[in-house]
């Protein structure tokens, strides 16, 4: 990714507030309804409960264990969203994830799911296209410390098998008639193949919506409170 630039706290907090008035459209622009970056040094930031490492290419932030065992749709939503078919719900809001994405030149790639998701254009995506990004969970539960892939906590019932560490792609989501669609519905990371989260699957599979479901050893307790760390990894373009 190269090297950042040190930016003071405001200008975060500014570069920040522009990126979700841009990606949430015309409506709900008020200043005043959005936190404040916090400067931690060393190029973290925490803007309203996420952290930012600007060095690492990462974000954090907290969520909670939503689902053990049956079929799921999504890794993570917001706690308004589709929380019956999600493994973890945050507080956290979509379109701050998006901007916070945004802060460390991660490039939403918008024309996913305008493609024909085959074995070949998902390989393609996988290796020359779009931001990807990897996605692990932390907890600590009865004296012991623990991480997981995010890919490591879904099983494919059809084809038997896990999303085999595959990254996940920041895809945006979309706006409408001046709304931005993940807020509407709360949708973050989605394992069923979403256009409206911001962040999904890569997986061909994931074109389906009755094929993946919790593998329960794998999962925390049900409302464990755990990290989720999204980490942006290089990014490139097939010229």
């Amino acid at each position: 990714m190269g090297g950042y630039l040190n930016f003071s706290a405001s200008i975060i907090s500014f570069i920040l507030l522009q990126s979700i008035q841009l990606v949430i459209g015309i409506e709900d622009t008020n200043e005043s309804s959005f936190p404040k970056a916090i400067d931690l040094g060393g190029g973290c930031y925490d803007f309203g409960g996420v952290l930012i490492d600007r060095k690492k290419t990462t974000i954090s932030f907290d969520a909670k264990c939503n689902q053990t065992s049956g079929l799921v749709e999504y890794a993570l939503v917001h706690e308004s969203g589709k929380i019956h078919e999600s493994l973890f719900q945050t507080h956290i809001p979509p379109r701050w994830v998006h901007a916070c994405l945004l802060l460390l030149k991660a490039k939403p790639y918008l024309d996913f799911f305008d493609a024909n998701i085959t074995l070949e254009t998902t390989k393609e995506v996988i290796e020359t296209q779009g931001c990807k990004v990897d996605i692990l969970v932390f907890w600590d539960h009865s004296g012991e410390s623990k991480t997981l892939d995010i890919a490591s906590m879904v099983y494919n019932q059809i084809y038997a098998r896990t999303l085999d560490a595959r990254p996940f792609i920041f895809t945006g989501s979309r706006t409408f008639h001046g709304a931005y669609m993940a807020e509407r519905d709360g949708s973050i990371i989605a394992i069923y193949h979403d256009i409206n989260a911001v962040i999904n699957s890569v997986d061909i599979e994931s074109a389906s919506d009755d094929s993946w479901v919790a593998i329960h050893s794998s999962m925390p307790p049900l409302d464990q409170k755990v990290r989720f760390q999204i980490k942006v990894r290089p990014q490139f373009s097939k010229n």
